[in-house]
């Protein structure tokens, strides 16, 4: 079959010579050279009886040409793959409405199930890659460039397209066609989407129609499946999504782009005080936490690109819940959260929350550090380290009201012993000491000019949170400094290494 077409150009592997090889990013046509009435009478002259035809039976005979007898292969691609080829020419042509074949995909082939990409990729088109960096890019995105923009692709064409795809079409391609792809000569690596499951494909197909501003034109489900590997960290990715950072919290041997001043918040309500944000925030429940801890993170054990994910079922809900509730306050979103405010202190990270949300709620002026710490704000002689400049809120005095003696009670008898396992608190298990942690709060109270509003009883004096330190076992000390830098945008840090490192993995590409 020959394709009377004239190319502007061609695309050539490297290893092929070319006469008229295509520069990067140009299209083999135009409307200027193939946008004529012939190529539209020809685009109307080819049925699907036609493909089949070939495939079948005219594509195979030429085993016993000499001059074609690789064109045999075209057989084995299907009639799938002539049918996106023909599409693609009529597009870049100007003339898809001269195409007389069947524009329905047949997801059961290779080829079907991998047009869920090339076809984005030509409704949808990208502004930059996202690339690794070992990888040979044409055009790589900026450091926090997003790959589509609504300039480039918030289109007519590109709504319809995400308005064609379905959920049965996703299920079809993952289960059937996708998997056909191991016996498939080009697109044997394909196969490998198989195993991402659905939920990948619905994420990155809801990420593409966000970033090109026509999320309400998408025909697919918007519920995520927390029983899988994906749909759990998409709890990290849609987060970051629709609350996105101005910063990044990173450890000093992280490669960050975008790193946050010493005392900058990653979040702001001027970035993230959103209603796409709250909206979001409101759709996550202690259910699909539960779910994605008990099920879908374990279940990354086995994916070979999120494996490292895995550990973070062993954190517990506590651990997700006190990161989303640290985005809403951050993004001034409090009050869209649909997240239980309420905190488990038997778990290790819901005890360790005693500091982390008290410093959230009533932040310090400075901190009073021993000489052997990293201080990035230390106190003067005898400055405190909160006052009611700072500390002296609502906010402040709601927290210091809502925990009891019976939290406290909890965390030091339940809570922070269990830190003991944890890999990354497992210092925090020295801080079980009721009488310290009641003391700490009631001088964090008094200088915040809120001890009226403190929930705990109160006796003796009050215990500053460098006294509390002081005041542990020898063995506790040692350990002390690590337990310091773990507080929350520390921990968030290292807890999200994996998560900011896949971010950037563009696996649509093979």
């Amino acid at each position: 079959m020959h394709l009377r077409i004239p190319r502007d150009c061609e695309d050539c592997d490297e290893e092929e010579d070319c006469d008229s090889p295509c520069a990067d990013d140009q299209p083999e046509h135009t409307a200027a050279t193939c946008g004529t009435d012939e190529c539209g009478d020809y685009l109307a002259s080819v049925t699907d009886e036609d493909l089949s035809t070939a495939v079948e039976i005219g594509f195979p005979s030429c085993v016993n040409n000499t001059v074609l007898s690789g064109a045999a292969a075209y057989g084995n691609m299907g009639t799938a793959y002539l049918n996106l080829y023909y599409r693609s020419v009529a597009r870049e042509c100007e003339l898809s409405d001269r195409l007389a074949l069947s524009t329905d995909i047949d997801y059961t082939t290779c080829m079907g199930a991998y047009s869920l990409f090339t076809e984005l990729e030509a409704w949808c088109p990208r502004d930059c890659e996202n690339c690794d960096e070992e990888e040979d890019c044409d055009n790589p995105c900026a450091d926090d460039q997003p790959e589509h923009t609504a300039a480039t692709c918030g289109t007519d064409e590109c709504g319809d397209y995400l308005a064609s795809v379905t959920d049965e079409d996703l299920s079809t391609a993952v289960e059937i066609g996708f998997p056909s792809c191991v016996n498939n000569t080009v697109l044997s690596g394909a196969a490998a989407y198989g195993n991402m499951g659905t939920a990948y494909l619905n994420l990155y197909y809801r990420s593409v129609a966000r970033e090109c501003e026509l999320y309400d034109r998408l025909a697919l489900s918007t519920d995520i499946d927390y029983t899988t590997c994906m749909g759990a960290y998409s709890l990290f990715t849609e987060l970051e999504a629709w609350c996105p950072r101005d910063c990044e919290n990173c450890d000093e041997e992280e490669d960050c782009d975008n790193p946050c001043a010493d005392d900058q918040p990653e979040h702001t309500a001027a970035t993230c005080g959103t209603d796409e944000c709250g909206d979001y925030l409101a759709s996550v429940t202690d259910e699909d936490l539960s779910t994605a801890v008990e099920v879908g993170f374990p279940s990354c054990v086995n994916n070979t690109v999120l494996s490292g994910a895995a550990a973070y079922g062993n954190m517990g809900t506590a651990y997700l819940n006190l990161y989303y509730r640290s985005v809403a306050r951050e993004c001034e979103l409090y009050d869209r959260l649909a997240l239980s405010t309420d905190i488990d202190y038997t778990t290790c990270m819901g005890a360790y929350s005693l500091f982390t949300e008290l410093e959230a709620w009533c932040p310090r002026d400075c901190e009073n550090c021993d000489e052997e710490e990293d201080c990035d704000n230390p106190c003067a002689d005898d400055q405190p380290e909160h006052t009611a400049a700072t500390c002296g809120t609502d906010e402040c005095g709601d927290y210091l009201a809502s925990v009891t003696d019976e939290d406290l009670s909890t965390a030091v008898e339940v809570g922070f012993p269990s830190c003991v396992n944890n890999t990354v608190l497992s210092g925090a298990a020295a801080y079980g000491n009721l009488y310290h942690l009641n003391q700490y709060y009631a001088r964090t109270a008094g200088q915040c000019e809120l001890s009226d509003r403190l929930a705990l009883s109160t006796v003796g004096n009050k215990t500053s949170r460098r006294q509390l330190d002081e005041q542990l076992p020898p063995a506790s000390r040692a350990a002390k400094a690590a337990i310091h830098q773990a507080r929350l945008p520390g921990l968030q840090a290292r807890l999200r290494e994996i998560a900011d490192k896949l971010l950037n993995k563009n696996w649509a590409t093979l």
